[in-house]
């Protein structure tokens, strides 16, 4: 699938590639008045429906980033809000994403340049949510990764965290 769209300056083409597994290829090509722009790719939000009653815990929610064959990982409750991070991206990861006790969000290199290094930044957000009849504002972490390679190019694995599935992805070592 590719979706493009444009505003007379700012073009955006993003283009999708979806296989039999969770993991599905991005191709992303930003341009500023005909100048490439540095472009990440986001995640923006937990898993399921928040609505539900029996909601994951967020002390379940991490973000978290492969750097040098070490995962490090950061709690929710230990994340900046947006505002910090405008402009600024951690250079150098080898994957990244966010989790929760069942489900992870991972942007990875593509399979052909798995040594690709990633930008990530990550942050909370507030969401209003409807829960039992009541609004209630909740925290989010989001995720945004890129990679200097123009058009930028990653794979993308949204599923559960199960180790057959996560060992598919052929992770950088």
């Amino acid at each position: 699938m590719t979706f493009t769209w444009s505003d007379g300056h700012l073009q955006v083409t993003k283009k999708f590639h979806f296989d039999h597994s969770y993991t599905v290829s991005v191709e992303t090509t930003t341009l500023n008045n005909g100048a490439r722009v540095h472009a990440g790719l986001a995640w923006l939000g937990g898993f399921g429906d928040p609505t539900v009653t029996d909601l994951v815990p967020l002390t379940a929610v991490n973000a978290f980033y492969g750097e040098s064959s070490k995962l490090t990982t950061v709690a929710i409750k230990k994340l900046d809000g947006r505002e910090k991070w405008s402009g600024i991206w951690i250079s150098g990861k080898q994957f990244s994403g966010i989790e929760d006790s069942r489900f992870t969000a991972v942007f990875l290199p593509p399979l052909d340049a798995l040594s690709t290094p990633l930008e990530t930044r990550y942050w909370k957000d507030f969401h209003s949510i409807q829960g039992d009849g009541k609004e209630q504002t909740d925290p989010i972490a989001e995720v945004a990764t890129a990679s200097g390679a123009q058009p930028m190019a990653m794979r993308v694995y949204v599923g559960p965290k199960d180790y057959d599935d996560l060992k598919a992805m052929r992770p950088p070592p």
